[in-house]
């Protein structure tokens, strides 16, 4: 049995208040708003904490403790920093996930302009200068700057999992899902493992939003926001790799399925809070994140199963008829 500390969220304990989570992701970003350059060989980055209990992201583990190296993949930059999506339905670097007072919120520009949006995450850039030198920086690249470097998202870091939020103005019985994106990688791991692939989509959708390249201010990382010890512990070499997280996911649900006789909420609740909170209270824990996480995971689940019926029901016919 592979024990872990919550992917992204509580850790087995009650979720802290949204204000200090907040306030914690908000000293990283401005940390991080300070930008340094490098030389091309330099490229280590960690993850540190703070004086002050916050998040950084950093090179230099200088002054800040708990500094755990973050996997800087080594492929092909793009000649421009990706433009922000309208919509998470696009399977894409430059990420805009956020809360605001409707299910699909308006682009961050104009989400900035509104009383009470609330931005959880933010985005990490490498950027290529023409003599050889590496920034990294929380700021997209724009104008000369960007036209004269190679620019690159490397991880996108998040306040907590999609779904985790207590606060969340998220209508989940309607917001979209995606049904089409790593389809391949999702019903191979389904298969190999034997969890639902609707239930493996719904996680997916809860933890990351199919962002693969999220990274939680607890460090959980990819599409199901994987903790660096339980990725080590399923085999997953880099978490960024959307196909090895999804492996990784996989296998781990699948040993909460088991230990916890295939009940779906318990599952999810133990991947949420850890399977040790939930042998401890005997079902999903009290805490106020593990019950709407339970919650909106079931709700995604149903939605998934459904959805994924009715399309294998519209092929079949399609099929019958073409035969």
């Amino acid at each position: 049995m592979v024990t872990a500390v919550r992917h992204g969220g509580s850790g087995g304990r009650p979720a802290p208040l949204f204000s200090l989570r907040c306030r914690r992701l908000l000293q990283a970003v401005l940390l991080l708003a300070c930008v340094w350059t490098l030389p091309a060989q330099a490229t280590n980055m960690y993850r540190c904490t703070g004086t002050s209990g916050e998040t950084v992201f950093t090179t230099s583990k200088a002054g800040y403790r708990d500094c755990h190296r973050i996997r800087l993949a080594d492929d092909k930059v793009s000649r421009h920093a990706p433009a922000a999506k309208k919509s998470a339905s696009k399977a894409a670097a430059g990420w805009q996930y956020r809360e605001g007072t409707a299910a699909k919120a308006p682009s961050l520009p104009a989400a900035d302009k509104q009383a009470g949006v609330r931005v959880l995450r933010g985005a990490v850039y490498k950027v290529v200068h023409a003599d050889g030198s590496i920034e990294y920086t929380n700021v997209r690249p724009r104008g000369k700057k960007a036209r004269h470097a190679r620019t690159r998202t490397l991880f996108t870091y998040i306040a907590t999992c999609a779904a985790c939020d207590v606060h969340s103005r998220i209508d989940w019985s309607r917001v979209p899902l995606r049904l089409s994106v790593y389809a391949s990688a999702i019903r191979l791991a389904a298969s190999r493992y034997g969890v639902d692939p609707a239930l493996l989509r719904a996680i997916i959708h809860a933890e990351s939003a199919f962002n693969p390249r999220a990274v939680s201010a607890k460090g959980a990382q990819g599409l199901m926001q994987l903790m660096p010890a339980t990725a080590s512990d399923m085999g997953v070499h880099d978490a960024f790799d959307a196909t090895q997280n999804i492996e990784g996911g996989a296998r781990y649900l699948a040993q909460l399925l088991k230990t916890f006789n295939g009940d779906d909420r318990l599952a999810a609740a133990a991947y949420n809070a850890g399977p040790d909170a939930v042998q401890k209270y005997g079902g999903v824990p009290p805490y106020a994140e593990t019950k709407v996480y339970v919650q909106r995971v079931t709700t995604l689940h149903r939605r998934y199963r459904q959805a994924m019926q009715h399309n294998d029901a519209v092929a079949s016919a399609g099929a019958g008829h073409a035969g």
